[in-house]
């Protein structure tokens, strides 16, 4: 297995965005928009089409990996099964916002999570329409990356505060319908609630210290591989609800981002309606 070098994904990202994702972007024809498992579910030909090059050109850079890709798991599930075994695996989101691409919203980014035997040690995120990257490798910091520039930050969570001063991302149309009204009623008790309907901006946010935390209603590992151990790098605390710590392997479980394991577990407290004490 080849040495891995999280910068060679750069301009893998780059040029797939350009080819496959910015062309269709505002001109995308409704017949290149499909429903998934539900109306808020989409797939377009701009994700299809980015997920088979990145597919191929990671195939050819590294022969021996395992490439998991969100489009693929869908026809095919058990796909996900054959990351806990493999040396090295790439988990692809090919359009993270894909409702916001498909609505001329720009707003989304290619993921890419890299695990080795079921483990994240790599993530990068690619934004399009700024053309920057974040990324991490487990250990060695988070940072933002300035194509344009070619400037490097390092890139840290936001201190922690009181929790009527955070601010974070909660979907409640994600949460099942019979948690919604006591999520709903804890979101005055800080201090702004939205969501971008973008992982990969929410994560973007945290990392760079703009916003407090991020509660998510799924586990899909093409939506939190990459941008939890980045955000684990950039010095925040994570874990799911009941307190198991996240892996890529979980399917099921909610995920809480925070600044740090003070704010997460009075975080986690208002939004499951414990109070804090």
């Amino acid at each position: 297995m080849r040495t891995f070098d999280i910068e060679a994904l750069f301009p893998l990202l780059r040029k797939v965005a350009q080819s496959h994702i910015l062309p269709h972007f505002l001109v995308l024809e409704q017949n290149g928009i499909s429903q998934k498992a539900d109306a808020d579910d989409l797939v377009t030909l701009a994700d299809l089409n980015t997920e088979n090059s990145l597919t191929q050109s990671l195939m050819e850079l590294y022969p021996q990996a395992l490439v998991v890709g969100e489009e693929a798991v869908y026809r095919e599930p058990a796909l996900l099964d054959r990351v806990a075994d493999a040396e090295l695996a790439f988990i692809i989101d090919p359009i993270d916002g894909t409702w916001n691409f498909a609505h001329s919203l720009p707003i989304f980014a290619v993921m890419i999570g890299v695990t080795r035997y079921g483990e994240t040690i790599a993530g990068v995120i690619y934004y399009p329409m700024s053309q920057d990257f974040i990324f991490a490798v487990r250990g060695q910091g988070a940072f933002l990356f300035h194509q344009h520039t070619g400037r490097q930050q390092k890139l840290k969570v936001a201190p922690a505060v009181p929790c009527e001063a955070m601010s974070g991302y909660i979907l409640l149309s994600q949460f099942p319908i019979e948690q919604r009204p006591m999520l709903a009623s804890s979101l005055p008790a800080f201090a702004h609630v939205s969501s971008f309907r973008c992982s990969a901006y929410e994560y973007r946010l945290m990392v760079q210290g703009s916003v407090h935390f991020v509660l998510n209603a799924h586990l899909n590992s093409w939506d939190h591989a990459a941008g939890q151990l980045i955000h684990t790098e950039a010095g925040g605390y994570s874990a799911l609800t009941d307190g198991r710590p996240y892996s890529p392997l979980l399917r099921e479980g909610q995920l809480l981002l925070a600044p740090d394991i003070i704010s997460w577990l009075k975080t986690r407290a208002l939004l499951l309606g414990e109070g804090i004490g």
